[in-house]
């Protein structure tokens, strides 16, 4: 019996190879160089740029999205680059307005959400905004037709670092 199927396989192997045909692909496709809605350098996806402790920040990517879970929404707006630096913003709304970042378990003066400032290669936590470190975030375009959400933010964050003698160090970018 696999004698007889060995040679039947070969044939319909060979009978596929020799009726591709090499056609051009035709249609819109993303740009592979950059993604965005205008020109220039932005990122894949959109720009994000900001400026820590007087050093400039650019994002290789970027991203928002809107969850939706009964009557929570929760928004997240992150950029991270390729050097393992990454901003995230999150709200707990939607659309354009002024949002207060703040720590999420101050439940006397909740905020509107929270931000975070994330190092690769750094031994501690992130920094993320508290009671001591809040910060606002001004979305001024918020357009879900053409995926676009745009503006501005502020933020101090800090973190606590554990020290060799055993105390601790609160550092705040």
């Amino acid at each position: 019996m696999k004698k007889i199927l060995y040679p039947i396989f070969l044939a319909l192997f060979t009978l596929m190879a020799v009726s591709c045909d090499n056609e051009p692909l035709e249609g819109e496709f993303g740009d592979p160089n950059g993604g965005g809605s205008g020109g220039g350098n932005q990122t894949p996806g959109g720009n994000f740029t900001a400026t820590i402790d007087g050093n400039s920040f650019v994002a290789d990517g970027a991203l928002a999205i809107t969850m939706y879970n009964g009557d929570i929404v929760q928004t997240s707006i992150s950029g991270a680059n390729v050097s393992g630096n990454s901003i995230s913003l999150q709200i707990e709304a939607e659309g354009t307005g002024s949002y207060v970042l703040s720590n999420p378990v101050d439940f006397d003066n909740p905020g509107d959400g929270t931000a975070m400032y994330a190092q690769l290669g750094t031994e501690g936590f992130p920094y993320t905004t508290t009671v001591n470190s809040t910060g606002t975030l001004e979305i001024t375009e918020w357009d879900t037709q053409n995926m676009i959400v745009s503006g501005t933010f502020s933020f101090e964050a800090e973190r606590e670092v554990d020290n060799e003698d055993g105390s601790v160090t609160v550092e705040t970018v």
